[in-house]
């Protein structure tokens, strides 16, 4: 049997495309956050691009996920980015809103992209380099003044907040999922009931954070990989329920796939909690993400470690 050539990044382009024009109305969404108005016909590249790599669905997905795409949770990012250099086939470019600096493979472009020019880009990891997914929009090359100009237009737009709301979102729906596994295997299923349940929960918190290694953190349990970021052991929230529920002979913990970690007072089996959920959330409600708190908030820097 013939092996399957390799798929190039416009291959994967245009195969997320199809995806998300599967959903005609998950895409008006994602225009009225993007754009503030329905799309129009110049409009369409950059939103199907926006669509496929950045854009939450109602699950807390993105369209690409269930692919093999290391890195693109947290790696995809759109910007509007000057060219500082060349090293060889990678442009250096630097966010003219942040300063961070990146280097992004493109051999060939650095005829169209001479040092000064401004490009709003969204760039993806892909063969070991970032990479530009879909064409730049280009603005020449700008001095200091016109960058600034280019900056607060840019920022006036809805763009800038909306990238930035659905990258945490991306991240905070992926800490969800490493959690809800690790709960799952700590308990034996997603929903605990016990005497002492803080402590049930706090006990799991131990083992989740200081002894499970996790995908999510590249095999390293969550805390070694705070260490690595922070430059120390960080400190670790300790749940706390309150009287209320620490009182409850019937209080309970789920960690629902989709709506999170929830706590209730009242909930005798799971079958209880599970009706509490769809009664609060609504059938077809989106859902924002609810992890159990990680570390205390200085050594929150880190977003991977943040549910917003």
């Amino acid at each position: 049997m013939q092996e399957q050539a390799p798929i190039t990044l416009s291959g994967l382009r245009a195969q997320l495309w199809g995806r998300v024009r599967e959903d005609p109305g998950e895409l008006a969404l994602a225009a009225q956050a993007l754009l503030g108005r329905a799309p129009e016909a110049d409009d369409w590249p950059e939103l199907l691009d926006f669509a496929a790599t950045e854009w939450v669905g109602p699950g807390g997905r993105v369209a690409h996920e269930d692919l093999d795409l290391p890195g693109w949770i947290d790696e995809v990012r759109t910007g509007l980015w000057t060219v500082d250099g060349w090293d060889g086939a990678l442009a250096l470019l630097r966010d003219c809103a942040t300063d961070e600096e990146i280097a992004v493979q493109c051999p060939g472009a650095e005829p169209d992209l001479p040092r000064r020019t401004v490009l709003r880009a969204r760039v993806v990891p892909w063969d070991g380099h970032l990479q530009f997914f879909g064409e730049p929009a280009l603005f020449g090359q700008q001095g200091v003044i016109g960058r600034m100009q280019l900056v607060s237009a840019w920022r006036d737009s809805p763009e800038p907040a909306t990238l930035s709301r659905q990258r945490e979102l991306r991240r905070a729906f992926a800490l969800q999922r490493d959690q809800h596994a690790a709960f799952v295997a700590h308990f034996g299923g997603d929903f605990v009931r016990a005497p002492g349940l803080g402590q049930a929960l706090n006990a799991f918190l131990d083992d989740y954070l200081f002894r499970r290694p996790s995908p999510r953190f590249d095999g390293k349990t969550p805390a070694a990989a705070a260490r690595a970021h922070i430059g120390r052991d960080p400190s670790r929230v300790e749940l706390r329920l309150g009287d209320a529920l620490s009182q409850s002979p019937t209080a309970a913990a789920l960690f629902d796939a989709t709506a999170g970690f929830l706590v209730f007072a009242h909930a005798p089996t799971r079958d209880d909690a599970c009706r509490q959920v769809a009664t609060s959330c609504g059938a077809t409600a989106r859902v924002s993400p609810s992890c159990l708190p990680c570390f205390e908030e200085e050594d929150t820097a880190e977003p991977a470690f943040r549910a917003p």
